[in-house]
């Protein structure tokens, strides 16, 4: 196997663990490649924005407790795959980091080495 056969491999799980955790109304409303934006309002109303029609109300709702499992998902996922900090991502979303790496270890990096670096590279490069 080549490494763009795991890297396409890869993405195609983090497209599928996106699609989960964004539920089946938003997955099923992002599979339109005319849909340019999904937006969930406070009252738990899904809108959508097409590129031919503009913004209209979906009729779909999502509770707040859906809405709030969705964002938190997305970003202790997003964090530690970014940095592979348990502690980042756990102060992202206001938990324990415990609690982080039992739900989201498995995104944890493989290459956490190439992450510090990158991480150190930009901070030499901002100062």
């Amino acid at each position: 196997m080549t490494i763009n056969h795991h890297r396409q491999e890869a993405i195609q799980r983090g497209a599928r663990m996106l699609r989960t955790a964004l539920g089946p109304a938003i997955a099923r409303l992002l599979a339109d490649p005319a849909v340019v934006e999904v937006m969930l309002n406070p009252d738990g109303r899904l809108w959508v924005d097409r590129l031919s029609e503009g913004l209209s109300d979906t009729g779909e709702r999502l509770s707040a407790t859906d809405g709030e499992r969705i964002v938190r998902d997305v970003l202790a996922t997003h964090i530690l795959k970014q940095t592979g900090s348990y502690e980042q991502a756990s102060y992202a979303i206001q938990d324990i980091p415990e609690m982080v790496a039992q739900h989201y270890g498995r995104f944890l990096p493989q290459h956490k080495a190439e992450i510090a670096a990158r991480i150190l590279n930009q901070v030499w490069a901002a100062a």
